[in-house]
């Protein structure tokens, strides 16, 4: 053979065929032949990176409902905390080997200061009240009225100790750290906090917005892997190429349904449509499911609501006089639930996909295999649980007060003070 020539000229080989005679084959037909073979390799790899995310998938979802059918308020929200440290842990991780070579003194002890300041502040006043009546002694009360005192300690402690920590030379590289710690909780672990205000408002408003996200982004998979691309070639964004448009469309309207169904059915129990004010020391061993009973907040009760003129005339072409409809108003609640997390909390995953490219890594961490680290899971989950708590506060929470934050605040006023206040309270409830 001519050592010049190659097998895309045509040229043939010689092979050996299945009866040990010399076969002909052309340099195109072995080319294809490595194609079908990298091709049915990869599918394969493809085959056993589904099962694997939908094994991995499954135990986690399994967990997840354990926790909050098997558990209490508090133990849940500690799952929470949980959460938050190994997202900051993972996050923070990004850029720790750049610190490390660097020798940096006490990066790491600044940082992580830094982060539990930053948890005391915002979780000590909710901590303070929820588990007042656990502890009988002077030293809570103490802790209470002294938290933004501590909180603020720890703040200066944690930027003195920076400060201190800066070595000529590394002035811009160090501040730059800071600022990604500063960035990290911002974006992963204040809006996070809020999710805890979430379950203790009611399980619901933490239940259904988790569910909703994990709809969305299953169903974006689903529809992603059946149709993506088929009609519509251009990705839905630069930052995650494999992310089709035909995937975010049928996830929207999947999330919009699932939420009208599940935030019916979550209604309808009181585990999840109750708040929790305050635990006591027999409560905090209660679990499961009875153990919280109200009366509930008027939007999980029927009403009916008037249908507009057009959907009326369309139902009465098809032999349907209808005019009206009764709903659970939490029903509607979630349909805007849903907007939000098919149109605008991606943006969080979008976000996450944008530090991933800016340092090179594939996920934040190899917590769950074929699924990444816990940031992986969570990027959307903070926005949305953020959205959820300031629709609640603005539309839906019924007072600016509850009943155990009065009865703790008469109990920090003075004797004469209550009994000033007992007294005005008779001549208010003797006009009644």
């Amino acid at each position: 053979m001519d050592k010049t020539t190659s097998p895309k000229e045509g040229l043939r080989q010689r092979n050996v065929g299945k009866d040990g005679q010399p076969t002909q084959t052309t340099g195109d037909e072995t080319v294809k032949s490595e194609q079908l073979v990298n091709a049915a390799a990869e599918r394969e790899k493809k085959k056993s990176s589904i099962i694997q995310r939908t094994i991995i998938g499954i135990l986690m979802g399994g967990f997840f409902w354990f926790l909050i059918l098997g558990t209490n308020h508090i133990v849940i929200s500690l799952f929470v905390v949980v959460l938050q440290v190994i997202v900051f842990k993972e996050v923070i991780g990004v850029r720790y080997r750049e610190a490390k070579e660097k020798e940096l003194w006490g990066f790491r002890t600044i940082h992580w200061l830094l982060f539990f300041a930053s948890l005391f502040y915002f979780y000590g006043d909710l901590f303070f009240h929820k588990s007042r009546r656990l502890f009988d002694f002077k030293t809570m009360d103490d802790l209470h009225r002294n938290h933004l005192a501590i909180s603020f300690l720890l703040y200066i402690t944690a930027f003195t100790g920076f400060v201190v920590s800066l070595k000529k030379g590394l002035y811009k590289y160090q501040i730059s750290q800071v600022a990604w710690t500063i960035m990290t909780l911002l974006v992963f672990v204040v809006q996070s906090t809020v999710m805890l205000a979430n379950i203790f408002n009611g399980l619901i408003w933490f239940m259904l917005p988790v569910c909703l996200i994990i709809c969305n982004d299953i169903m974006a998979y689903v529809f992603g892997m059946s149709f993506g691309k088929r009609w519509i070639k251009k990705p839905l964004t630069s930052l995650s190429p494999n992310k089709s448009w035909e995937g975010f469309i049928g996830a929207f309207f999947s999330t919009i349904l699932f939420a009208f169904f599940l935030s019916w059915a979550l209604s309808r129990f009181e585990w999840f449509a109750c708040p929790k004010e305050i635990y006591t020391q027999k409560e905090i061993f209660e679990f499961g499911i009875n153990s919280v009973s109200c009366t509930p907040h008027q939007v999980f009760n029927y009403a009916e609501y008037s249908l507009p003129s057009q959907i009326v005339h369309v139902l009465s072409l098809i032999g349907i006089n209808k005019t009206t409809v009764t709903l659970v108003p939490i029903q509607l609640h979630a349909i805007v639930f849903a907007l939000f997390a098919s149109l605008i909390a991606p943006f969080g995953g979008f976000f996450a996909s944008a530090m991933k490219r800016a340092y090179g890594i594939k996920d934040f961490g190899t917590l769950f295999p074929g699924h990444g680290g816990m940031t992986d899971r969570m990027d959307c989950q903070f926005l949305m649980g953020l959205f959820v708590y300031v629709y609640y506060a603005i539309l839906i929470r019924p007072a600016a007060v509850d009943y155990g934050s009065i009865v703790y605040g008469i109990s920090q006023l003075s004797v004469d003070d209550q009994l000033r206040l007992w007294q005005q309270l008779g001549k208010t409830l003797g006009k009644l």
